[in-house]
């Protein structure tokens, strides 16, 4: 059975999470993709999987509402920012 799982990659004899940054985010995180070392052999990536699908779900999460703040205009909102 052929079990498909999303941005993991194999390269070389290693296997790596591959995430692709999008557009509207880069600016924001600075990146064009994630890439994530995952282990040699398959078991070990797949047992790695979720952590760094979860830890990259959450930053992209985090820019997105970071991206929709309204931005500080007065010297009060500058100051909650802070």
């Amino acid at each position: 059975m052929l079990m498909v799982v999303q941005f993991i990659q194999k390269r070389g004899s290693s296997w790596r999470y591959r995430r692709r940054v999008p557009d509207d985010l880069r600016a924001l995180i600075g990146k064009r993709e994630f890439t994530i070392p995952l282990g040699a052999s398959e078991a070990e990536a797949l047992r790695r999987y979720p952590a760094a699908h979860k830890a990259l779900e959450q930053l992209l999460k985090d820019a997105v509402r970071t991206r929709s703040r309204p931005l500080a205009t007065t010297p009060l909102d500058l100051h909650l920012a802070a």
